[in-house]
Parts: C-alpha cells; structure tokens; sequence
C-alpha cells in the first residue's frame, strides 16, 4: 500500500493521485485499445456490454456508493435510455443527438424520481425505486404504440452521418470512448462542490445540514446524474440488443447492478471495479469450460464460485 504525503489542495483534488497511476491506466487503456487486433468479434462483443453495464454501475455508484442512496430500480432507467433512443432513431434523428436525448430524459425522469423519494430513507428507499422498476416495465409492456408492448422493438444500426457503426469493431470503441468520457466526467463531478456535497450527505445528513447543504438539492441532483448515465448504457444496450422488450429490463438487472458496484467497492473507480463487471458477465460465456472437466481454467475461486452460481450445471473441477 502506497502512503501519499499531501501538501496542498492540488493533490487532493487532482484525478491521479500519483505517477504510477498515471502509468497503470496509460497501459491498460493501450491494452484496450490493442484488443480489437487481438480478439475475434465475439469476445470483442461481449467486453461492448461489459462497458456498457460499466457505465451503467458509474451512474449507480454515484447515488449509493457516494450519496448513500440504494436503489433497486436501476435496471428501469436502462429501459428508459433504450427505448427513448431507438424511438427517436425511429424517427430519423441522428445517432449523436438521440443519444443525447435519451440521456437527458433519463435524467428527468430520474429528478421526477427524486421528488417523492426524498421523504423515505434505507430499505424504504430501495422499496420504492423496486416500485417504480415494476412500473416502468409495466409502461414499457402496455404502451404499444412507442414500445411495441411485448412485439418488441426493432432498434435501427447505428450510424455517424454516412459512417455505419454496425460493425463490432467500431461498436467496441464507441463503447470504450464513452465509458473512459464517463469515468472522466464521474470523477470531476466528484471533485465539483456538488461532489462533495453528496459525500456529506452520505457520511452524515444532519452534519452536512449544519453546514448549510441543502439535501433536497443535493439528492436530487444525484439522482439526475446517476440516471443520466444509466440512460446512456441503455442507449449503447439497444444497439447490442439490436431488438428490445420489456423483459429484458427487470429486478435481475438491477440486482446485478448493485451486486457490481458492491463487490467492485462502492466508492472505487478503479480496475478492482471493471473486474467485478468481467465477473459477473463475462463468466458465462466461458461455456467451453464445462466440457473440459479435468483441465482448471479459471484458477481464482471467486471467478469459480461466481461462475458456478450462474451456471448451476458447471463441473466442480472447474
């Protein structure tokens, strides 16, 4: 463990905290980028919604891990996000912009959210975000002519002017370009006083009362953030989709969601968390190991326990 003497604001605020973090991600972020020449088109698909459910845990990481605020209803917004962008790209909005729309109306839904959450804490909290998650699927399946109800929805290829994303090469740098905007924007927010802000309230509200921070606002606030983003996963998760229905957002995302961020640490971002997403959707599609029994391919025994939980038949040679 590194101990770092600090001397002055700067330090504190800054978003590496030492050379060698700097060092560390300038490599990983090369691996990434080296991957696309590496890896066949499946395993470039499946670290896309890695990436994807990456951005998703940053939005939920900054309500519960930095605002103290459990929610059980995530996996809603990430419809939300997902069906407000292929509707609009319905309608021949471009690609950037519905997005952009998406993300905004996620993040007022979000603020709508807040409103009557604000007066319930804890359990009562999570209790009624599972509400709302029941209620948006509820919407998503019965509001037929913008869903297409339990038809589903065909979600157009997506595409920058005449440059066509569709390939999973592009897809896969679309994916990492916005989680490494999102990781930046996650942090600065967290150095912004609205940041700051939001750890008061976690650590004690009627301290951060005391010193004149107004928790409806701050509340709020977190809420419309960390909505936004996962909107933005829900953008990027209709096109891996690539069709969608009501189904494919309910309690199981959102529990997923949270079981990320807490067992990759809820105030961390940091690699510790992007193994947690490799984990828990990465290990499936490991299927291969169930017909080599004798061979141990995945020596860590939470990769196995994890794997095993998922995947009930799985060999216990594994």
């Amino acid at each position: 463990m590194r101990f770092i003497r600090k001397t002055n604001y700067y330090q504190d605020i800054q978003i590496f905290k030492h050379e060698g973090q700097t060092f560390w991600y300038t490599c990983l972020l090369l691996i990434l980028f080296s991957f696309p020449f590496l890896l066949s088109d499946f395993y470039l698909g499946e670290l896309a919604l890695i990436f994807i459910y990456a951005i998703a845990g940053i939005g939920l990481m900054l309500l519960t891990g930095y605002t103290g605020l459990v929610s059980l209803g995530h996996a809603a917004f990430l419809g939300i996000g997902a069906y407000a962008h292929a509707y609009f790209l319905s309608l021949g909005i471009p690609f950037v912009f519905s997005l952009s729309i998406s993300v905004l109306f996620s993040s007022l839904i979000g603020t709508l959210l807040a409103i009557p959450a604000l007066r319930v804490t804890g359990i009562y909290l999570a209790v009624a975000t599972l509400a709302f998650s029941i209620i948006v699927e509820q919407i998503l399946s019965h509001w037929v002519s913008v869903t297409g109800g339990y038809r589903g929805m065909l979600v157009p290829d997506p595409s920058i002017g005449n440059v066509s994303l569709k390939s999973h090469t592009a897809f896969y740098f679309i994916c990492l370009a916005f989680l490494s905007s999102s990781l930046l924007i996650g942090l600065n927010i967290l150095r912004s006083p609205v940041g700051r802000a939001m750890t008061a309230v976690r650590d004690s509200e009627i301290s951060a009362q005391s010193m004149g921070i107004n928790l409806a606002r701050t509340k709020t606030i977190a809420f419309a953030i960390s909505a936004g983003f996962t909107g933005l996963a829900g953008g990027l998760l209709a096109h891996k989709i690539g069709y969608l229905a009501p189904d494919s957002f309910n309690l199981l995302i959102s529990i997923q969601l949270l079981l990320m961020v807490v067992v990759g640490g809820t105030r961390v971002f940091t690699w510790s968390y992007l193994r947690s997403n490799i984990h828990w959707f990465f290990a499936p599609s490991l299927g291969f190991v169930k017909r080599q029994p004798s061979r141990k391919i995945c020596p860590n025994p939470r990769i196995r326990t994890r794997y095993i939980w998922i995947n009930p038949g799985s060999s216990p040679d594994l």
